[in-house]
């Protein structure tokens, strides 16, 4: 049964799960072979095939971001002007704290690149990333981007719940108009507006259906998780051994859908009266969850210097053990992301909270 209220801790850990399969995949990959971790994992990589493409993980990010802006909106009676500010607060101080970081230890410099990256748009003109400095920077242009028309989406969705299935469609068709000039599909699916819309847009969608959820009988609630699950279940074991990003076959249109529908899962396992009362034994992925946001941002930094002072040392202590530079990564990320999150993630959005803008 899914509780009345909105679950705040349990979207803090579908949040944190999130943020674990980003941290987990960045580590595995960077420094084994991707295809190292998944022959030498024998059955698990069959169980838990998600979690080896942890790839996924931007997937929930995004769908939750459209689920839970759509739920508060009502309810908190914002302005766009505030709507906005709030946003922008929440994003940009941290950002740009972490990206000068990022330029400060690169020692290289590119205008073009500056300029993409400062205004936050890194997906224009044509580049998925602020390279070098920050790569993980390129979903948030895409979000920044869906921010910009969230919007129009809500009034076009309310106004006319059919206006949901056009804008997917017209969604999917853009993505197979650009793979017919030669543009892959990991480029099309994973790192542009397009296959990141259809995420967020089917968020929205579960946020203005999520008191009929609420209100589904309870015996049927165990099928439609366990339906839900399984569909995604199968996508990501074809998708983990057909090459994960590196396939360009066209089944992957259905990965917008496939990690939407593990968002979905997740959200509501999550929101089920049982967890609320088991909420406790989820705290490391709670707060994994609340420092997130600059644990995504900074974790790629911490990885690329232990990496490099393990390539220079490689006879060093942490030089020879893949386990303590992952621990360490692990560590010095979560650090780091509290800091910044105490510095200046929560001092940011207090900022927007105070200020009352109304246009």
């Amino acid at each position: 049964m899914i509780s009345q209220s909105l679950n705040k801790q349990g979207i803090y850990a579908v949040r944190g799960i999130a943020a674990f399969l980003v941290l987990f995949l960045h580590i595995t990959s960077n420094l084994v072979p991707q295809s190292t971790w998944v022959d030498k994992s024998g059955v698990l990589s069959d169980i838990f095939p998600w979690v080896f493409r942890g790839e996924v993980g931007v997937g929930v990010f995004i769908f939750l971001s459209g689920f839970l802006l759509t739920l508060n909106i009502p309810q908190t009676g914002l302005q766009w002007g505030q709507f906005y500010l709030r946003r922008f607060s929440r994003i940009y101080p941290v950002y740009l704290v972490v990206l000068i970081i990022s330029i400060s230890s690169s020692r290289y410099w590119d205008f073009n690149g500056f300029i993409n990256a400062i205004i936050l748009l890194p997906n224009l003109p044509g580049t998925l990333w602020p390279a070098p400095w920050l790569s993980t920077a390129w979903s948030l242009g895409v979000e920044w981007t869906l921010y910009l028309a969230f919007p129009l989406m809500i009034l076009s969705i309310k106004t006319r719940a059919r206006n949901l299935l056009l804008l997917v469609s017209f969604l999917v068709s853009m993505i197979l108009f650009g793979h017919a000039f030669g543009t892959d599909f990991h480029t099309l699916v994973y790192g542009s507006i397009l296959g990141r819309a259809i995420e967020f847009v089917l968020g929205m969608f579960m946020a203005l259906h999520f008191q009929k959820l609420k209100n589904l009988n309870p015996i049927n609630l165990p099928p439609l998780i366990l339906a839900t699950f399984a569909i995604f279940q199968a996508w990501c074991t074809w998708y983990l051994h057909a090459g994960g990003s590196a396939s360009d076959s066209y089944l992957r249109i259905f990965q917008p859908f496939a990690e939407s529908l593990f968002a979905f899962t997740l959200i509501v396992i999550f929101q089920g009266k049982l967890i609320a009362q088991t909420r406790h034994l989820f705290t490391p992925i709670v707060f994994m969850s609340v420092v997130s946001y600059p644990l995504y941002l900074t974790h790629l930094i911490v990885l690329d210097g232990i990496k490099r002072f393990s390539t220079a040392k490689p006879t060093s202590w942490i030089g020879q053990s893949v386990g303590l530079q992952s621990v360490f990564i692990i560590a010095l990320s979560l650090i780091l992301a509290w800091i910044i999150h105490e510095a200046i993630e929560k001092p940011g959005m207090r900022l927007g909270r105070s200020k009352r803008v109304n246009f």
